[in-house]
């Protein structure tokens, strides 16, 4: 839930009739503009804030800085932070964010794998490379977001993005096998299958998705739980693999 102006008292209303757990959400260039959502979190009893933090264009050693300030925060909050991998953000692309999370060891993960394949117009080049620079992100994800890429577009239905839908699916399972190797009993792992609106999702000239969003959702969450099913029937794989 997106924690955002006039959608408050409703999101409050609904949180209380339905007696639903939130995470939250907010997007922040600055840890003064990120205490604004840590708060609105800690007053609606968020699980924890899902950020969408920074912009493309700040150093290595500013992005560095910016996590800590915020990092900081939220542990005053006692909210947990994961930071979503995004473009347009400071977990833009893949080879930066490994190099972040290397000299960060306290970042948490919101994976969205489709922003690396359609920033690397599928595998960035090289197959190697891109695992070998994606396995420290699985690493640290407490949370996905379930989407497929086809390495040009952000969303596309899953039948369309059948390339990549093994390899994401197989990067999932990853995700949660690091995880599942170290969780707390009573811990929660996040998956969320992620459809975004317009311009997200692709329209027709009258104005129409071209898929199904109730038939997506039940295809990307059955992915995702045969994920998690694999994972739990493994072991976690090896960073040096």
């Amino acid at each position: 839930v997106g924690l955002l102006g006039d959608s408050l008292a409703e999101t409050e209303a609904l949180r209380k009739d339905f007696r639903v757990k939130l995470i939250a959400q907010g997007w922040a260039v600055s840890a003064k503009d990120a205490a604004v959502f840590l708060q609105r979190a800690v007053d609606f009893e968020a699980i924890a804030l899902n950020l969408h933090l920074g912009h493309a264009y700040l150093t290595t050693s500013e992005a560095i800085d910016l996590i800590g300030d915020v990092q900081r925060l939220a542990d005053g909050y006692g909210m947990p932070l994961l930071l979503e991998t995004h473009r347009g953000r400071l977990t833009q692309d893949l080879f930066r964010t490994a190099k972040l999370l290397a000299q960060l060891p306290e970042i948490v993960l919101a994976l969205d794998l489709s922003h690396y394949i359609v920033a690397g117009e599928t595998l960035g080049g090289s197959e190697k490379l891109f695992h070998t620079h994606v396995g420290p992100l699985l690493a640290r994800t407490a949370l996905i977001h379930g989407r497929i890429s086809n390495g040009q577009s952000i969303q596309v239905a899953v039948d369309d993005g059948f390339a990549f839908t093994s390899v994401t699916q197989s990067l999932w399972q990853q995700a949660m096998q690091f995880w599942l190797a170290d969780a707390p009993a009573d811990a929660v792992f996040l998956f969320e299958p992620e459809l975004g609106p317009p311009p997200y999702a692709y329209l027709t000239r009258e104005g129409r998705e071209t898929f199904s969003r109730t038939t997506e959702t039940h295809t990307l969450t059955y992915l995702g739980r045969q994920a998690w099913v694999c994972a739990q029937a493994t072991t976690a794989p090896s960073l040096g693999s």
